[in-house]
């Protein structure tokens, strides 16, 4: 039961490995990705001049939001360090602080306040998006470093369970031997072995 105990341990720390640490930091590079994508979308919108343009989109944005939404919740639902905590609430205020901002350069644009859209998006929407985008990176940097140490204590937890099982077995081969011996001498004594009776005789 040790042994299957050790070894469901030590997979399940290895799977956490991957489901924690590997998917996630794919997870939060899509999601860079994503706000990259928004990004072109709203700095064009704002350089086009073009009401249609910016409306159309508007729509595709708040599609996009959408589904970084989708990834972001994966996210929350694994195990998170302190580390990753701190840095998903600042991701949060960011969040909500760029997409605000987005929102009003479409709604700017669409309204025909190409002017205003324009400057916007250069005092206010680049800078979160900046910060956004250095907050998700260094999330993403952390899932390496989180990932080693995980895959080590699930290395060495192998390793120890391991070690416990070769040192039950080897104690368990040798109680065995022992109580063989014990049994034989209570069956066979020793004034009853028969080469003990030819060597007597013999003398």
């Amino acid at each position: 039961m040790l042994g299957l105990h050790g070894i469901k341990k030590s997979n399940e720390g290895l799977r956490a490995v991957y489901q924690d640490r590997t998917v996630t930091a794919v997870d939060l590079a899509t999601i860079n990705d994503i706000w990259e994508v928004m990004r072109k979308s709203v700095t064009i919108a704002a350089s086009t001049k073009s009401t249609e343009f910016a409306k159309e989109k508007s729509e595709e944005t708040a599609k996009t939001i959408k589904r970084a939404e989708e990834i972001w919740a994966r996210f929350m639902a694994t195990e998170l360090t302190t580390v990753e905590e701190q840095l998903a609430q600042e991701k949060l205020r960011l969040h909500a602080a760029y997409v605000t901002a987005v929102n009003k350069i479409f709604a700017m644009t669409i309204a025909g306040d190409f002017d205003g859209a324009a400057k916007n998006l250069k005092d206010e929407a680049e800078l979160l998006f900046y910060r956004l985008h250095e907050t998700i990176y260094s999330m993403i940097s952390l899932q390496g470093k989180v990932a080693a140490e995980e895959y080590e204590s699930a290395v060495n937890d192998y390793s120890s369970i391991f070690m416990i099982m070769i040192a039950t077995i080897s104690s368990s081969v040798l109680l065995a031997c022992a109580l063989g011996y014990i049994l034989l001498r209570g069956i066979y004594p020793p004034e009853s072995n028969p080469v003990r009776r030819l060597m007597d005789l013999a003398a």
